[in-house]
């Protein structure tokens, strides 16, 4: 952790940060990181550069990555973010829905179907659509999850009925329940979005031009070449 606190980025490592969010970003120095670590990874090494990626609240990995103390942050969900700098493209689109117990008799027919809950779970930090995030800042029946695995808590809670229905993207669930052992437990109860998933750049960070566009153009061949796919083949996506 020592050689890894925020400093300022250098120019033949690049650190990026984000909370656990697999089968995108895993844990670190695992056999199976996560595919955009991989992905990325094989990009960087090709370019020159070693990888090097940490597990922080999101927040904090937003906020730290914004000042340049990281050269970028994972999953963003939108392109245009004050502060950073995206890929070219989107390396992936997904579903973004609302889960809920196996059996409960909710769907999610919009936000006013929410109003019919009596409390939903939202990781602290994250955005969705613009009506959704209006509704977390009303906070009625809202209650914000924190921490570097908001997944896992927001699923026992859902379990012990503590919320009715949390929204995520859909890949991550069903990977996270799987590996848990505990598929057919929640269900879906509708989708809000679909997403492209990008990597972003804080423009503090010296290297943000060079970065995005090492990564952007690496993506593209690694698409074109077929190892991408077979990246998201190895963890069943």
């Amino acid at each position: 952790w020592m050689v890894f606190a925020p400093t300022n980025c250098f120019s033949d490592t690049i650190f990026l940060v984000a909370d656990k969010w697999c089968p995108y970003n895993c844990e670190p120095e695992t056999e199976k990181p996560g595919f955009i670590i991989e992905i990325v990874r094989k990009v960087f090494e090709r370019a020159g550069h070693s990888l090097s990626y940490q597990i922080l609240p999101w927040p904090r990995a937003v906020k730290e990555s914004r000042e340049g103390k990281f050269n970028g942050i994972i999953g963003f969900t939108k392109k245009t973010v004050s502060g950073f700098l995206t890929t070219d493209h989107e390396l992936v689109v997904a579903r973004e829905v609302f889960f809920k117990k196996a059996g409960y008799q909710w769907k999610y027919l919009g936000v006013t179907s929410l109003t019919e809950l009596k409390r939903v779970g939202f990781p602290n930090g994250y955005h969705y659509s613009d009506e959704i995030d209006a509704y977390i800042k009303r906070g009625e029946n809202v209650h914000l999850v924190s921490g570097i695995d908001p997944l896992k808590s927001l699923v026992r809670m859902l379990l012990h009925d503590r919320i009715q229905s949390f929204p995520e993207n859909e890949n991550v669930v069903r990977y996270y329940l799987r590996k848990t052992k505990q598929q057919g437990r929640l269900e879906v109860a509708g989708e809000f979005n679909r997403s492209g998933i990008f990597i972003g750049f804080g423009l503090e960070s010296p290297y943000c031009r060079r970065d995005q566009k090492i990564l952007s153009e690496g993506v593209q061949v690694l698409k074109s070449s077929g190892e991408f796919n077979q990246v998201m083949e190895s963890y069943g996506l």
